[in-house]
């Protein structure tokens, strides 16, 4: 909701992928909210290209985690 685009979701090696696309002149506090939605993830980045800018999340699929089989 931070960046108010749509986030694509994909397969990872160990679980799910994420990934959302920057709109330009983001401000603090959406970059703090940003940050901290990816601080929670297993592993996370940031790339930029001359199209844009845009960060990354993957959340490792955990058989111990309650609700999983």
């Amino acid at each position: 909701m931070a960046t108010g685009n749509e986030p694509r979701n994909s397969k990872a090696s160990t679980g799910v992928r994420v990934e959302i696309d920057l709109p330009d002149g983001l401000n603090g506090v959406r970059w703090r909210a940003i940050l901290a939605a990816l601080t929670q993830a297993d592993r996370y980045g940031h790339t930029r290209a001359d199209h844009g800018a845009t960060v990354w999340a993957e959340i490792d699929q955990d058989d111990q985690k309650e609700g999983v089989p």
